[in-house]
C-alpha cells in the first residue's frame, strides 16, 4: 500500500513493506555499504546515470522513476540502494549483490593496485552474501497450475506420496532411469570443476537428494528384475554409499576419474539396457508431483552451478595469477643456477625419436616422451635441475624437461606452477603436509594439473596420487628425487619459503 504526501517539490513515498522484503541481516549490511563505498552517498563509481543503466540491465527495475519510490529514504545513489535492499525480494537483491561484487573487483583491480587483504575479505564475504539470498529463494514461483505445491516440505511430502511399488515392471523401469538421470546431474553439478566442495548452503538440494536416493532405492527393492543392477559395485559405491552431498567429498576428491564418474557411467548403462530391453525404451505419464519435484531439483542444480562457475572464475581471474607470480620467483629471468650433480654408474643415454605422442596447448602440439603403459611405482623421475629431468620408466631412461612434458607458461617461456609444485614435491619426499579441510583450491589445482600431464605421458588412467582422505595430504606415487646439490646458500629462487608452507617436515631445515 503507497501514501502519498505532497509539500512544494517534495514528495515522499511510506509504505508498508511487507512479502517482499529481502532478508538482509543488519551485519550483512555493513559489509556491503563499506565495500561498496556508500558511506558519503555514492555507490562505487556510478554515476547518476550509469547506475540507474545498471538496475534496468540487471532486474528491470528503475530507480529514478518516483513513482517507484526507490527515493523515500532519501535521493542519493546509496539510499536508493538502500531502498531496494528494504523493498525488494531475496532473489532479486541477491542477483543485484552478486553483481555488484564483480562490478567491486573490477573498480579494485583497475585502479592499478593490489587488492588487500581486507579488500579480499569484503569481496568473498560480500559475495557469500548475495548467493545466500539467491540459495534462499529457489521454490518460490512455479507455473500457476502447481502454485499449490510450491513449499518444499509439500514438494517432499507429494513426491513420497507417489507409489511406484504398484507400478508395471515396464513404468518402474522408466521411473528408475528418469530418477537417476536427476541423481547423476546432481553429482556431476556437485563436481562441478573438481576445485571446490560446498559443505553448507545448498541445504534444500541436499534434502533432495537424499529423498531422490531414498525413491530410488526402493524402485530398485520393488522388483526382481533390477536384482542384477542391485548387485553391481557401481550401485553400491555411488547409491548406496552417498547418503549425503555433504558427505560425498570422499568419494569424489581424488577418486573422481578413478572410480566415480566409471561407475556414474556403468550404471547408466545398466539401467539403460533394462530401459532398451525390458521397456522398449517406452516413455510413461508421471504424475504432476514427480515433475514439480524435478523442477525443484532443476532449479535447485541451476543456482549451485551459476555458483561454483563464479567460484571458479573468480578463482582463475585473482587467485591463480596472484600465485603464478609468486612461483615465478622460483625461476627468475636471470642466470639459471647451476646445480653439481654426482651420478654414479649411469650407463650413456641413448635419445630416441619421441615425437609419436603430443598434447594440444592452445595451437600448440606438445610432444612427449614415448612410454608405453606404465605403473606408477615403476617410474622414477630425477631432477637435473629446476628445469630437466631424467625419467626412468619401461625399462628405458630418457632426458627431458618442462617443456617437453607440458610444464610450460607459453606467455612468460618458463615453467608454469604446477611444475614448481612438483619439483617442491622431489624435495619432500613427494608428500605435502598435512593439509586444511576443505584442501586450498590453489593446492588442489596444481595436484589436477600434474595428475593430467603424468596421465598423458605414462598413459595410465588411474590416480598418480594416493587417495588424500585417509591422511588429508598429497602423495605422489612416482619416486621424486630433488637435484643432488652442494649446500644450499641463501634461498635465490623463493623455494624454501614455499616449501616450509607447504611440504613435508620431512625438508624442512
Amino acid at each position: 500500500m503507497i501514501f502519498y504526501y505532497k509539500n512544494d517539490k517534495i514528495l515522499m513515498f511510506l509504505r508498508y513493506i511487507t512479502i517482499t522484503m529481502s532478508n538482509l541481516k543488519t551485519t550483512d549490511k555493513k559489509i556491503l555499504e563499506k565495500l561498496f563505498k556508500m558511506e558519503g552517498g555514492y555507490v562505487l563509481s556510478f554515476s547518476d546515470r550509469t547506475f540507474g543503466q545498471f538496475f534496468k540491465d540487471e532486474c528491470g527495475i528503475d530507480v529514478y522513476d518516483e513513482k517507484n519510490g526507490y527515493d523515500y529514504l532519501g535521493t542519493s545513489k546509496a539510499n536508493r540502494m538502500r531502498a531496494v535492499w528494504a523493498k525488494e525480494d531475496d532473489k532479486t537483491v541477491g542477483s543485484i549483490i552478486v553483481t555488484l561484487v564483480e562490478y567491486a573487483k573490477t573498480d579494485l583491480l583497475t585502479d592499478g593496485k593490489e587488492i588487500t587483504s581486507s579488500e579480499k575479505e569484503l569481496l568473498e564475504k560480500a559475495g557469500l552474501i548475495g548467493m545466500n539470498l539467491l540459495l534462499s529463494e529457489f521454490s518460490a514461483n512455479f507455473r500457476p497450475e502447481v502454485q499449490a505445491l510450491k513449499n518444499k516440505a509439500q514438494i517432499i511430502k507429494d513426491f513420497n506420496a507417489c507409489d511406484f511399488q504398484s507400478k508395471t515392471t515396464n513404468e518402474k523401469i522408466y521411473i528408475l532411469k528418469v530418477i537417476y538421470s536427476y541423481y547423476q546431474g546432481i553429482l556431476e553439478a556437485y563436481y562441478g570443476s573438481g576445485l571446490f566442495f560446498l559443505t553448507s548452503g545448498i541445504d534444500d538440494l541436499n534434502d533432495y537428494f537424499k529423498i531422490l536416493r531414498k525413491r530410488m532405492m526402493e524402485v530398485v527393492d520393488s522388483d526382481k528384475t533390477f536384482s542384477e543392477i542391485k548387485a553391481t559395485k557401481a550401485y553400491a559405491g555411488i547409491v548406496e554409499s552417498i547418503t549425503s552431498l555433504y558427505s560425498a567429498t570422499d568419494f569424489f576428491d581424488g577418486v573422481w576419474e578413478d572410480f566415480t564418474l566409471p561407475s556414474i557411467v556403468s550404471l547408466r548403462e545398466e539401467i539403460a539396457d533394462k530401459d532398451l530391453f525390458g521397456n522398449n525404451s517406452e516413455i510413461h505419464t508421471v504424475s504432476t508431483a514427480v515433475s514439480v519435484f524435478f523442477q525443484a531439483v532443476d532449479k535447485e542444480i541451476d543456482v549451485m552451478k551459476r555458483y561454483l562457475d563464479q567460484k571458479t572464475k573468480n578463482f582463475n581471474e585473482q587467485e591463480l595469477p596472484k600465485y603464478r607470480e609468486q612461483f615465478n620467483n622460483v625461476f627468475n629471468s636471470g642466470k639459471e643456477q647451476v646445480h653439481k650433480i654426482q651420478i654414479v654408474g649411469m650407463p650413456d643415454l641413448t635419445i630416441k625419436n619421441t615425437e609419436d605422442d603430443f598434447v594440444a596447448k592452445g595451437n600448440k602440439k606438445i610432444h612427449l616422451p614415448k612410454f608405453k603403459p606404465t605403473d606408477w611405482a615403476k617410474i622414477t623421475i630425477r631432477f637435473i635441475n629446476e628445469r630437466d629431468v631424467l625419467i626412468t620408466a619401461d625399462k628405458k631412461q630418457i632426458q627431458s624437461d618442462y617443456e617437453s612434458l607440458g610444464f610450460a607458461d607459453e606467455k612468460k617461456k618458463k615453467p608454469n606452477t604446477a611444475w614448481a609444485f612438483l619439483f617442491a614435491l622431489s624435495k619432500s619426499n613427494g608428500e605435502t603436509i598435512t593439509l586444511p579441510k576443505p584442501i586450498p583450491d590453489t593446492i588442489r589445482q596444481h595436484k589436477l594439473s600434474i595428475a593430467q600431464k603424468l596421465k598423458a605421458i605414462f598413459k595410465n588412467e588411474t590416480d598418480p596420487f594416493y587417495d588424500s582422505t585417509e591422511t588429508q595430504t598429497y602423495k605422489i606415487k612416482i619416486q621424486l628425487i630433488p637435484p643432488q646439490t652442494d649446500e644450499e646458500k641463501d634461498d635465490k629462487y623463493g623455494t624454501q619459503e614455499y616449501l616450509k608452507d607447504t611440504m613435508t617436515e620431512e625438508y624442512e631445515q
